[in-house]
């Protein structure tokens, strides 16, 4: 008999958990608020930067995950008339240096957006009986 590995177990059970939760996400995002996953976290690190804080396109891969050429059609995308929740400016007429910020029209949508992430994400945490407190603690780097 092949005894448990609790190692392998609860790492299925994180993963199994957060592609669930990706997967609802990414689902109701775009049916809702007309939003990827990976704009959303676009707007969010936007929303969550200081006015006066310099934002660059290695700031957002970074905190995204995203190739640099990926990262750099997402941006477009969503500074694009059609979306028009982020708006770039550049720097001394160099088009290489960009500074980015969010629109009104973005916060707006973030904020709409957070609300229903936050509703979806309180749901599955109550399906698996997770107290999302102690989660945070139990995953949080270690100083």
């Amino acid at each position: 008999m092949v005894q448990p590995n609790r190692t392998m177990d609860s790492w299925l059970l994180v993963h199994q958990l957060h592609s669930k939760t990706e997967a609802i996400c990414k689902k109701e995002l775009k049916k809702e608020h007309d939003l990827t996953l990976n704009e959303f976290f676009v707007l969010m690190y936007f929303y969550n930067t200081s006015d006066d804080q310099i934002v660059r396109i290695q700031d957002l891969i970074d905190f995204v995950g995203l190739s640099q050429s990926a990262m750099s059609r997402l941006i477009t995308n969503m500074g694009s008339k059609k979306c028009g929740v982020i708006k770039e400016q550049n720097i001394h007429g160099d088009r290489r240096d960009v500074l980015l910020s969010i629109t009104d029209s973005g916060i707006e949508k973030y904020e709409a957006a957070l609300k229903l992430v936050e509703r979806l994400i309180s749901d599955i945490y109550k399906e698996y009986d997770i107290d999302h407190e102690a989660l945070f603690d139990l995953l949080k780097p270690k100083s």
